[in-house]
């Protein structure tokens, strides 16, 4: 049983290889059940270690041991661990097998320790049961770290013998109060059969968004950070990599657990890509799960006071991708100045807003008196559409300030990026990441950022002379993290303050979550694009069989999309495909709701289906 699990593992492990374009580069893999292992002395075996290094501590109570417990998942063979022997130290506690690319951020400490090609996502799993699997191991404790064969320790999972069962326990660094916190994940556990347990560790470059998620047989019991931000705050001020798991016995000793502990077995780690749904790499361009686009725009006037009177104004755009998709369709609209010339930017004339393209536009209007306006920026991609918007005052004939003879007001702004943009089914953590910047000429003060849908978020980052103040050449960063469960939109919205007038700007997201069941759907015929399609009541019945709303995906929504173009509610761009129910057919069924006398929900639910499937014929 053992070795066909084994051949499944590394089976679908070179399956992400081949996914991820087969290249040993992209993603790395250890794994074993310690069946091919000499009994005793774990040191030197397969690339584990055990008591090396240069420490005084004794010898720990680790060695491989045959599995006479019985555990048929077990195979032949397995590790056992106890805490009947602690020390202090670190380096010569028990490490698995380095993986040869190392995991971690982009600027994450490099040394001798770990290397090869660096990747972004980590993961460790095994399989851990008690020895005495009829009554508790009094004080028992084991603590595994995603580690690089050092004292860097990024996380810590303890696994623990108490009265009422084993338990698990993490502990995260949490920068806000500059300490660690210990957190129970799962108490009560059965001692009396295996579990297994699985640590994934996401590195994204940047303070306070690595995510980190604890899985105990099979489920998803804790989404927390890693250490990150205690190696920033105290240590040298760069987190470091992984390759590997300590096994770590330190504090107070257990001596009647000398000879039994925790036995460990099917032991697998990983080091690559982010998986996303389907075993692809989340750096594919294609896969079940389609990637919002983002767009990102900036408004600066010139000038931004008319202290004589009514007089000229140029505005300036700049409208930027800072997604992974190039959008179509890009459009922008100023609700008080046209018509808006596209200067440069086009750079390969695509027609499209390439990923880190930037289009700069402008536009000239004559004021007369103050005046807030706002302009909208809008791209299409993978179905989706994306909008931001930019707002910006100029004061036109207003007293002057003592000195000057002139009022500026000031500008801010906002942008927003989730990490990952997409997630499977069931959801799973996000970690967004804002850049707050001033690009007017006066400094901001009482700066605030908030999120509609995600809090706390970090204290910022980047007051260079901390004088709390936003000054124009500075950027701020915050960040926050949620567990999201359906397709999210939200939105971050800043504020400042300088010479009376508050600025603001906010900036929106969305994070896609698959939809389960789209298998199943039936087929509908009259696609692509160009067809048509008549229903009568029956098949309507047949095709609508579930509520849709933003996010889902499947013959229905190209069914229903389909209608509404029929009807005239909805207009898909040329190019993009239909079957994803994006902000554009949420509009179009917004409109049909409010056609038809129905609230304006924009989700496709049982009134506004059998309001529909009533027009249609039998």
């Amino acid at each position: 049983m053992l070795k066909t699990f084994k051949r499944f593992f590394l089976g679908f492990i070179m399956a992400i290889l081949v996914l991820a374009g087969g290249k040993k580069a992209a993603a790395d893999t250890n794994s074993t059940n310690f069946d091919g292992f000499t009994l005793g002395d774990l040191n030197g075996q397969d690339g584990w270690t055990s008591g090396h290094g240069s420490s005084t501590c004794p010898l720990y109570d680790v060695a491989v041991v045959p599995n006479t417990a019985g555990f048929a998942n077990f195979g032949t063979q397995s590790l056992r661990i106890s805490n009947a022997i602690t020390c202090g130290s670190f380096n010569d506690q028990t490490f698995s097998k380095s993986l040869a690319d190392e995991a971690g951020e982009t600027l994450a400490g490099s040394s001798a320790f770990s290397g090869g090609t660096r990747q972004p996502y980590f993961e460790a799993q095994w399989d851990f049961a008690s020895t005495v699997p009829g009554s508790e191991q009094p004080g028992l404790s084991v603590v595994a770290s995603p580690d690089r064969g050092d004292t860097m320790r990024m996380s810590w999972l303890q696994m623990q013998d108490t009265p009422a069962g084993l338990q698990l326990n993490f502990e995260d660094y949490q920068h806000s109060i500059s300490n660690f916190v210990l957190t129970p994940i799962a108490t009560g556990i059965d001692r009396t059969v295996p579990h297994t347990v699985k640590i994934t560790m996401q590195f994204i470059d940047g303070a306070e968004n690595d995510i980190v998620n604890v899985y105990l047989d099979g489920v998803l019991i804790h989404t927390g950070t890693s250490w990150e931000d205690y190696f920033r705050d105290f240590a040298g001020g760069i987190p470091f990599p992984v390759d590997s798991i300590m096994f770590r016995v330190a504090g107070t000793a257990a001596p009647a657990t000398l000879g039994n502990g925790f036995l460990i077995d099917n032991f697998s780690s990983f080091s690559g890509p982010v998986p996303v749904p389907g075993g692809v790499p989340a750096s594919a361009s294609s896969g079940p799960v389609p990637v919002p686009p983002m767009i990102d725009v900036v408004k600066v006037p010139s000038p931004l006071a008319l202290p004589a009177g009514p007089g000229p104004v140029i505005y300036n755009y700049t409208v930027r991708n800072i997604g992974t998709v190039p959008m179509t369709t890009v459009t922008l609209t100023d609700d008080s100045c046209s018509p808006l010339t596209l200067v440069s930017g086009d750079a390969n004339n695509n027609g499209a807003l390439d990923a880190n393209e930037t289009w700069v536009y402008t536009c000239t209007t004559t004021l007369t008196a103050t005046q807030t306006n706002t302009v909208t920026a809008t791209g299409f991609a993978n179905g989706l559409s994306t909008t931001d918007t930019a707002t910006a005052t100029v004061v036109v004939g207003a007293p002057g300030l003592p000195n000057t003879g002139v009022v500026i007001p000031p500008l801010i702004h906002v942008t927003k990026i989730p990490s990952p943009m997409s997630l499977p089914v069931g959801g799973g953590m996000i970690a967004y990441s804002y850049t707050v910047t001033n690009p007017g000429i006066v400094a901001l003060s009482n700066v605030n950022l908030i999120d509609n849908t995600c809090s706390p978020l970090s204290d910022p980052s980047g007051d260079a002379n901390s004088n709390n103040l936003l000054d124009v050449s500075e950027t701020w960063s915050y960040a926050c993290r949620t567990n999201l469960k359906t397709t999210t939109t939200n939105t971050a919205t800043a504020t400042g303050t300088a010479n009376g007038i508050t600025a603001t700007d906010s900036a929106s997201v969305t994070v896609i979550v698959s939809v389960p069941g789209l298998s199943a759907l039936p087929v509908v015929p009259g696609f692509p694009n160009t067809g048509t399609i008549q229903m009568n009541k029956t098949e309507a019945n047949t095709i609508f069989r579930r509520s849709l709303g933003t996010g889902a995906r499947g013959a229905d929504v190209k069914a229903l999309q389909t209608v509404l173009v029929q009807k005239g509610f909805l207009r898909i761009p040329a190019g993009v495909a239909y079957g994803f129910y994006g902000q554009l057919t949420r509009a179009a069924v917004k409109k049909y709701q409010a056609n038809t006398g129905l609230p304006q929900v924009g989700v496709f639910g049982p009134l506004t289906r059998a309001k529909l499937i009533s027009e249609l014929g039998d």
